[in-house]
């Protein structure tokens, strides 16, 4: 007789760099499970790869995920690796999505059986191989905290030089742009600027392909070129600034 009861166990996954590497080990350790229960006529197996040029690949073998093949040579943006047996005592899915923000859980691994030591020991497994890829760090608050810092650091300067100006253009066009064309519109470029860093640094990201087409990859590397060689210079002289006219004036 059938067990009444079967368990599940969820792992949902976030603010994670996914490799080629880990992916082949997920699939390499679902591909053991599948040999080990021998007859594949009562089997369904099924491996999926999503790649960012519309194009789609399937396949029953996890050599689908082979390290010399599509995981390599194409920018994937959706992973998912399913197995059953035909009487439901063991499943396993595996979903890995590209997502900036990953709100509704899209990455989770998920097993379920008839053998609560077989599900337990089979998630701890896949969870430690997917919780040994690197953290993808949330810079978000802290890129939004340091474009509002550079952004006082231009206004200020700003409105000490348009007091002067607005005695030299009264009652002007000119004097139009300098009390509301310039202020505002930096401030909604700033925020603008703002999303769009954030969006550099997706929730979970899936780093496949050859590195000239990991598009993320090369945009965070020309911001930190640029963080390093000019906003982290303007930042130390602000601060040197306001810290040299609060102790010698």
């Amino acid at each position: 007789m059938k067990p009444l009861i079967r368990e599940k166990r969820k792992l949902i996954l976030d603010k994670r760099c996914i490799t080629p590497n880990v992916i082949s080990q997920i699939a390499m350790l679902i591909d053991k499970e599948v040999k080990e229960l021998g007859d594949n006529d009562r089997l369904l197996v099924n491996y999926s790869i999503d790649s960012t040029d519309n194009s789609s690949y399937e396949s029953q073998s996890a050599q689908i995920f082979a390290t010399d093949g599509l995981l390599y040579s194409k920018v994937i943006n959706k992973v998912v690796m399913r197995f059953s047996s035909i009487d439901y005592s063991k499943n396993v899915e595996v979903q890995l999505l590209q997502s900036e923000e990953n709100e509704h859980g899209e990455n989770y691994i998920t097993v379920s059986g008839d053998d609560p030591i077989w599900v337990n020991g089979t998630i701890s497994r896949l969870s430690e191989l997917a919780l040994s890829s690197e953290m993808q760090f949330g810079y978000g608050k802290w890129i939004g905290w340091t474009m509002i810092i550079l952004w006082l650091a231009f206004i200020i300067p700003y409105w000490k030089l348009f007091v002067d100006a607005r005695n030299t253009y009264p009652n002007t066009a000119i004097a139009l742009l300098l009390v509301l064309v310039i202020p505002f519109g930096s401030f909604f470029g700033t925020l603008n600027l703002i999303i769009y860093m954030q969006s550099l640094w997706p929730s979970m990201e899936l780093q496949t392909g050859p590195g000239y087409l990991q598009i993320h990859a090369k945009k965070r590397r020309t911001v930190y070129w640029i963080v390093t060689c000019f906003v982290i210079p303007v930042l130390l002289t602000v601060f040197y600034d306001i810290f040299k006219s609060k102790v010698w004036h």
